[in-house]
């Protein structure tokens, strides 16, 4: 955010990738808002495609750790 800042950006908006809200999420959004973002968004949430997308990468890493 700074070097944003520094380079003369001042529309700066903040993607959380937080999954669930909570005291880590409201903490990193409100340390956004200090550094000058102009928006922070919403958690996740438990969309179904996010669960899908969540089970599939950890299948294909589950796969990668059995020997062969």
């Amino acid at each position: 955010m700074r070097a944003f800042r520094a380079e003369g950006r001042r529309h700066i908006a903040v993607a959380s990738l937080f999954l669930a809200p909570g005291n880590l999420v409201d903490r990193a959004a409100e340390l956004a808002l200090e550094a000058g973002a102009v928006a922070v968004s919403e958690p996740l949430g438990a969309h179904p495609e996010i669960a899908r997308t969540i089970l599939a990468r950890y299948a294909v890493g589950a796969v990668e750790l059995v020997p062969v």
